[in-house]
């Protein structure tokens, strides 16, 4: 994984991972931070309801999330 920090982006570093084909993969993927989509779902549901009263909504669409639904997003 690679965050972009000047240890990870040193010359010899990139050297040895570009001579080991080693392929690094960007930490801010959306892949690797599923909290996008999941606010994205949050989104969408407090959308739906009747009448949105802003923060009251979002916290209790926020606070109804399942490890379930959750994890559909992780894995």
């Amino acid at each position: 994984m690679q965050d972009h920090t000047t240890p990870h982006t040193a010359r010899p570093t990139v050297q040895i991972l570009a001579n080991n084909n080693i392929r690094t993969i960007n930490s801010c993927s959306s892949d690797l931070n599923p909290i996008k989509d999941i606010w994205d779902a949050v989104d969408r549901r407090v959308r739906r309801l009747p009448a949105q009263r802003g923060l009251v909504d979002l916290v209790r669409v926020w606070q109804g999330l399942t490890q379930a639904f959750i994890w559909n997003y992780v894995v």
